[in-house]
């Protein structure tokens, strides 16, 4: 099977084998693993069969498996057990499934081995654990952990390719590692470790030439955690071209990692699958401490098929009046420059509702009705249809809050005006 995303009526358009897709798909939480059979089965049953799900690349053991199919090392039969339970819980659902898989490839350092203390984030408070977070991540930087990275990719898509049952399922990686940001920046600040000094220093040698002195990763950033008030964002002084070539340095880090993985996967699927990533928060994560900010270099790119992202949360988070139910599900990002360079932007609709008791769990606000979120659906693919994106509808905290038919019945009939429209479209829209 072979995925690609093709220009259509001026607009990119998802096709498999030949065939063109609505991109409205059902996101169910493999990782906790709840109610997404039987939500992937009312998907179905409703003519919706383009799915989503999460897997987490597994680090335990890092030592090449020659053929993951029959792989000896109880590590890797483990992980492609994982692989295996994240898909089937979909395809039992719904036999026809298309899968875009999210693979989460950031390395829990209490799932790495011991050898790799040294490639820990470390805050500035020398603290290994965020502000309200409750784990610890290898940094970004770590050379060691995007070569692991790399080799389990390519395992992982050769078992895809070379599986009989999966091979016909699976379209497309989408490429996560808490979303492109490294982890805990915005409650405890820049990653000061080690090994993110040692790569910012190779990074500023390789711009001045071997005579600097590199400096390390400033622990001073203006607006350093990005809830505080911002009072310098503007830099125009000599002695703040160290927090400019950090700024430098951290998102052409984080767009090489994306892009490099993304080759990896189009040369392991021979450029028969698909890859996606979180990026472009640009409204959302509004200081480049984030990472998000080379965009350019990713749409340039011929190894990103597309984007994604969260409906914005800025006005969502909390009860009306300051953030009501559903709220405008805003772009995170500039979502007309990634249609123009023929690249797919996803939504990622994870609003709640109060099916299945969801409304008490969690931090979003919830839907008073069935009815409330198909009026929320109406206007998502309203607007991607506009502007020529795609969405899915998530079960964020996989316990069920999509366990309704009558929530896809309605999302199955905007897909069909999805799809009358694309027919008749010309070009995609002019905005102002």
């Amino acid at each position: 099977m072979k995925s690609e995303i093709r220009m259509y009526h001026g607009r990119p358009t998802l096709w498999v084998d030949g065939k063109m897709e609505i991109p409205i798909l059902f996101f169910g939480n493999t990782d906790i693993g709840t109610n997404v059979t039987e939500q992937a089965a009312l998907a179905a049953s409703a003519g919706i069969h383009l799915h989503s799900g999460i897997y987490n690349l597994h680090f335990t053991d890092t030592a090449p498996v020659q053929c993951p199919v029959i792989a000896d090392q109880p590590a890797a039969r483990e992980a492609i057990s994982d692989l295996c339970r994240c898909l089937d819980l979909i395809m039992d659902g719904d036999p026809l499934a298309k899968i875009l898989l999210r693979v989460k490839v950031g390395a829990y350092f209490s799932e790495t081995p011991p050898e790799w203390r040294d490639q820990k984030i470390v805050y500035a408070d020398g603290k290994t654990v965020p502000e309200g977070g409750d784990m610890e991540l290898v940094s970004t930087s770590s050379d060691r952990w995007a070569d692991v990275v790399d080799q389990k990719l390519t395992e992982m898509v050769q078992f895809l390719i070379g599986s009989s049952k999966y091979r016909d399922h699976v379209i497309g990686i989408h490429l996560e590692n808490c979303e492109w940001f490294e982890y805990g920046f915005r409650e405890s600040g820049s990653d000061v470790s080690a090994v993110a000094n040692a790569k910012f220093a190779a990074w500023q040698k390789k711009k001045y030439g071997d005579d600097i002195i590199p400096a390390e990763v400033p622990r001073d950033l203006p607006n350093n955690i990005s809830f505080e008030f911002y009072e310098h964002t503007l830099l125009t002084e000599k002695a703040e071209q160290r927090f400019i070539d950090y700024f430098d340095f951290i998102n052409e880090l984080v767009a090489e990692r994306i892009e490099r993985f993304a080759k990896t996967v189009k040369d392991a699927s021979d450029n028969r699958l698909l890859v996606l990533a979180f990026y472009g928060y640009y409204f959302e994560l509004a200081d480049c401490q984030s990472g998000h900010f080379r965009m350019q270099k990713l749409l340039n790119s011929p190894y990103l098929d597309g984007f994604a992202g969260p409906v914005s949360y800025s006005d969502r988070t909390n009860a009306a009046p300051h953030g009501a139910v559903g709220a405008t599900s805003a772009y995170m990002t500039a979502v007309d420059s990634i249609v123009r360079h023929g690249k797919l932007w996803f939504q990622e609709s994870d609003q709640r509702t109060t099916v299945n008791g969801s409304a008490k769990e969690g931090w979003l606000p919830g839907t008073d009705s069935v009815a409330a979120i198909g009026q929320i659906h109406k206007r998502e693919v309203g607007d991607i249809l506009l502007h020529g994106c795609g969405m899915w509808a998530m079960d964020l905290c996989g316990t069920g809050w999509l366990k309704d038919n009558r929530i896809w019945h309605t999302l199955a009939g905007w897909k069909d005006i999805y799809a009358s429209y694309l027919e008749q479209a010309s070009e995609t829209g002019h905005f102002d």
